[in-house]
């Protein structure tokens, strides 16, 4: 989880370090900077899926169930 983490971190600050002109519709190097993010995010999406399905693998009863729930709760809100 350590690792998803800091690739999510790094993509959000090479995202926030690109400086264009957003309202310039002839510029389209925006667009292929948001694309690749996209791309990339959703690798991280992906890598979070499956950790979380792997974590329930071994869950056999309904207190074990929420104790990994928990676990993952401070993933379900992301910064702005």
């Amino acid at each position: 989880m350590l690792q998803i983490y800091l690739e999510y971190t790094k993509l959000l600050s090479k995202i926030s370090q690109v400086r264009h002109q957003s309202l310039d519709i002839k510029n389209e190097s925006l667009g292929s900077y948001f694309v690749q993010f996209r791309s990339e995010m959703h690798i991280i999406d992906t890598m979070i899926l499956s950790s979380i399905k792997s974590s329930f693998e071994g869950v056999t009863n309904i207190k074990e169930m929420c104790e990994t729930l928990d676990t993952f709760y401070s993933m379900s809100e992301r910064s702005r």
